[in-house]
């Protein structure tokens, strides 16, 4: 009976069942493997959210993270990737570099790049909004992989804050 949200569709319905191999649950938690049925038929695919009205998470164009790097090729002021964030994938531009972690004191150091093994805090702008939590939020939607748009391989990961 409680109500959900499905993003990014903005539909509204109630839950009417939560489904397991076991039977059905009164409630359920990540990570656990259900099916749930609503009262009202409405479009979900793979990689949608369903969430409580009081619980929405932000939807946003730009956002900051922290980021390891571990591409061979630095990560730059102005490059493209691609951005997984869960199982949605999209396009994302570095708009800036705040700073990198010197990892022997932790001090904050300005920077232009980041290169492999270095970590620092990183400006992001996506090509469409995407619906994401801070990570101290939510681990699942508030982390994400870059990959290169020319190898398709995996060049970092990033933490939102």
């Amino acid at each position: 009976g409680e109500e959900v949200i499905a993003l990014p569709s903005m539909q509204r319905s109630t839950v009417r069942e939560i489904v397991t191999y076991d039977g059905n649950l009164e409630e359920a938690f990540a990570p656990q493997s259900i099916t749930l049925t609503l009262n009202d038929e409405i479009d979900i695919s793979r990689g949608d959210m369903i969430v409580k009205p009081d619980q929405m998470p932000k939807k946003e164009r730009e956002f900051s993270a922290n980021v390891c790097w571990i591409g061979d090729e630095p990560l730059s002021v102005r490059k493209k990737y691609w951005i997984k964030q869960t199982s949605n994938l999209g396009k994302v531009m570095v708009s800036g570099i705040e700073f990198k972690t010197d990892i022997h004191t932790l001090d904050r150091v300005p920077a232009d790049e980041l290169a492999m093994n270095e970590i620092g805090r990183v400006t992001f702008r996506l090509q469409k909004p995407m619906f994401f939590d801070s990570y101290a939020e939510n681990r699942a939607t508030g982390s994400f992989i870059l990959i290169d748009t020319f190898s398709n391989n995996t060049v970092g990961a990033g933490m939102i804050v």
